[in-house]
């Protein structure tokens, strides 16, 4: 059982999503053993030092629902792997392993240990660790419970603190709570004061403290009120405060893809996200919340990182071996209910990550990556599969790319762009970009002599045979062109298009970037405007100057990986923040991209589970702006992105979008995102 892997099936064999023990990560580490009381309590041994983000030293009690049983703190706990545990009757737990002490006494190898709580009153603590409210209720309702030995009356003490919020913005609250014989669920109320300031969430501090009849503080005992501004903020490059609020994943999102329905197909490293159990793919709806009417019947035992769109099937791509304990490696095809789709064989698939797929409409599809075979035959970097997952024939690239493809995109005609870090295709010079025709066969027509002095992350394809690209490089063909740049038809240098921004301002490092249909690009970095530098996304016109209508200085805590604009002119970042612009969003955040969409801030009060932990960042493909044409492609991602009618392009790390209609397009909407989905992300490379 590997980390974080403690599940609970249905009697028909799928993941039961009333079971929460992935919360904040599950376990940290194995589990090596498991046994279930009579109450219905599950008691876990193994190598693991935390459970869902608390303290656990490899020995813990979950409730019937797989939430930490408070109540069974067992710290310190051993100080070496629990192999088996035994629930004796009444309640108390035989465990054994090889650990030499338990609880800070000498057991060696074996120890009993009682199976209810030591306090006589029970533990008390906050029933979350944030709550939040927006300011217009009037006010927040603040639950608190009461766990272990509850037969007899309890007290607790509650007291609220300014956080970022002061008087103007809620009414201080100090009392006790009296928790009677047999209770075990208590509620105190924080008022709070509206205005009319259009303002960023603001945070009250709240605590318990002095326990009384018998009873002790558990582990929430301190906990965060977020008061949400219920004022409506619409211009382009607002940040939407709902969404993502309940979307965050317990591990980096790397590639996302607009489902012509409004949804997005995210994949990743995850396990958990937004409240439900997702084994790295999961569908999200318009406000970023899962869509619990898709559960993938698929669990991949590795990362996901390209998603593509065909006739209504799903393909998923990525670093993974197997799904579902069958043969996967690093491609497969999903029914549209997210079943394996068994007219799809790899056999041995690719030997190598797969990071950019280009669906067909005759049925066949496109694949790039970091491999060299597929089947093992000698496929570099690019091949092309037949609709039953046999290799095409006809698509001969000789020797292809002596490197790396990272991103991919579709031309009108049926020519492939492909960016990456290979500096030859077929023997001839093509420096990170190339453009190959149909058979599989260099394009000599497009040559861009120099090409780009390092790896190219991005691509799309643009009207009149043009081409925009983005990547860690400084030059192309010899001139400047710091992070991106436009090409001409005939694979040179468009210096009509330059990277235009106001004085003071500086694009130190590219994270990714997205172009949407209406020819705005949005880049993602490290910016410096003279005040600091800091983790932001800006937009550019489509000649590439800065546009000073696009929001404001809004930053991350960390580096964003994936840009998608969805058909809703909503702008989702994906990266490896656990904060953006002061809201919690881990991996998660959108702004308004026309700003003609009002931002509804939460307008009822809900409990928030304590945000996930532990996950790994990771770089997501910037997904396409959902258009009408062929796919772009995110830069850490080679994968397709969507186009509008005029251009079409892609970024590694987006996924399809809407196609064009022709002959070389696939007839399903897609949409192309990097490796992250819409704000998802993966850790920094």
């Amino acid at each position: 059982m590997t980390a974080g892997s403690l599940v609970r099936l249905t009697a028909g064999g799928q993941v039961d999503e009333g079971f929460h023990s992935r919360i904040n990560g599950g376990p940290n580490t194995t589990i090596n053993s498991l046994a279930i009381g009579d109450n219905g309590k599950i008691v876990a041994g193994g190598s693991f030092t935390t459970f869902s983000g608390a303290v656990r030293n490899r020995l813990v009690r979950l409730l019937a629902d797989g939430t930490l049983d408070t109540a069974f703190t067992a710290n310190p706990g051993a100080d070496a792997a629990v192999d088996v545990v035994v629930v004796l009757p009444g309640g108390k737990v035989l465990a054994g392993g090889n650990f030499v002490n338990y609880g800070g006494l000498g057991r060696s190898r074996l120890v009993l240990i009682n199976g209810t709580g030591a306090a006589p009153g029970g533990e008390i603590e906050f029933s979350a660790t944030g709550f939040r409210a927006a300011e217009n209720l009037g006010q927040a309702t603040i639950e608190v419970r009461r766990s272990g030995i509850t037969t007899a009356a309890a007290t607790v003490a509650y007291a609220t603190a300014n956080g970022t919020a002061n008087a103007a913005d809620y009414t201080a609250r100090t009392g006790t709570l009296n928790f009677a014989a047999g209770e075990t669920l208590k509620s105190f109320t924080v008022p709070i004061l509206e205005d009319t300031l259009l303002e960023m969430p603001e945070t009250v501090s709240l605590t318990l403290s002095n326990p009384g009849g018998g009873s002790i503080l558990s582990v929430f005992r301190t906990a965060t009120l977020t008061i949400e501004d219920n004022e409506i903020d619409t211009r382009a490059g607002a940040v939407d405060q709902t969404y993502g609020a309940q979307g965050s994943a317990n591990g980096p999102i790397f590639v996302s893809l607009a489902v012509g329905d409004g949804t997005v197909l995210v994949g990743g490293n995850f396990s958990f996200i937004g409240g439900h159990n997702r084994n790295r793919l999961a569908r999200l709806l318009t406000d970023g919340t899962v869509d619990p009417a898709f559960n993938p019947a698929i669990a991949f035992d590795g990362q996901v990182n390209a998603l593509a769109l065909q006739d209504g099937k799903i393909y998923a791509g990525g670093n993974f071996a197997e799904a579902n304990a069958e043969p996967a490696s690093r491609i497969v095809r999903l029914n549209a209910d997210g079943t394996r789709d068994t007219g799809f064989t790899v056999g041995a698939g690719f030997n190598g990550t797969v990071n950019a797929m280009l669906p067909l409409t005759d049925g066949r599809v496109v694949v790039a990556g970091i491999f060299t075979s597929y089947q093992s035959q000698n496929r570099p970097y690019l091949t092309r599969l037949l609709g039953d997952g046999g290799i095409d024939d006809t698509f001969v690239a000789g020797s292809g790319p002596n490197g790396a493809i990272e991103a991919a995109a579709l031309t009108g005609d049926g020519k492939i762009l492909i960016g990456g870090s290979f500096t030859a295709y077929g023997g001839v010079t093509r420096n990170r970009v190339a453009r190959v025709l149909a058979n599989g066969g260099l394009d000599t027509d497009f040559d861009p002599g120099n090409g780009a002095n390092s790896t190219v992350q991005a691509i799309y394809a643009l009207p009149a045979g043009k081409v925009l690209i983005g990547g860690i490089f400084s030059t192309f063909a010899g001139g400047p062109a710091p992070f991106i740049a436009r090409l001409l038809s005939t694979g040179g240098r468009d210096s009509s298009f330059s990277l235009n921004l106001p004085l003071g301002v500086t694009f130190q490092s590219y994270h990714t970037m997205t172009r949407a249909a209406d020819g705005q690009i949005y880049l993602a970095g490290l910016v410096n405007d003279s005040v600091a530098s800091s983790n932001r996304v800006i937009r550019l016109s489509e000649n590439g100057a800065y546009d000073l209508g696009f929001g404001t200085r809004t930053t991350a805590d960390q580096r964003a990986n994936t840009l998608l604009v969805t058909p809703g002119d909503t702008l989702l970042v994906g990266g490896s923040f656990t904060n953006y612009n002061g809201l919690p969003r881990t991996s998660l955040g959108a702004h308004q991209h026309r700003g003609r969409r009002a931002v509804r801030p939460g307008h009822r009060n809900r409990l928030h589970q304590p945000q996930p932990r532990g996950h790994r960042r990771r770089h997501c493909a910037p997904g396409p702006a959902r258009r009408r044409g062929p796919p772009l492609w995110h830069p850490d991602i080679a994968r397709p992105r969507q186009r509008s009618e005029l251009d079409h392009g892609a970024d590694r790390r987006h996924q399809y979008g809407t196609p064009p209609i022709g002959p070389h397009w696939p007839n399903a909407a897609q949409s192309i995102l990097p490796r992250h989905l819409a704000i998802g992300g993966k850790p920094g490379a």
